[in-house]
C-alpha cells in the first residue's frame, strides 16, 4: 500500500505524473523496501554492532 500526501494542492503532481510515480514504486517495491529496512532500521539498544 502506498499513500502520498502533499501539504498544498497546488504543489501536488498532475494525475499522469502521480500514476507514473506509483507505477515506478510498484515496479521497484522490493528494492525500495530492502533499502528502507537497511537505512532506517532502529537497532535494539542491547544489540552489538
Amino acid at each position: 500500500m502506498v499513500e502520498v500526501q502533499w501539504s498544498k494542492k497546488k504543489n501536488a503532481p498532475r494525475r499522469a505524473e502521480l500514476k507514473s510515480l506509483l507505477d515506478a514504486v510498484e515496479a521497484h517495491r522490493e528494492q525500495l523496501l530492502e533499502e528502507w529496512e537497511e537505512k532506517v532500521r532502529v537497532k535494539d539498544p542491547g544489540e552489538e554492532t
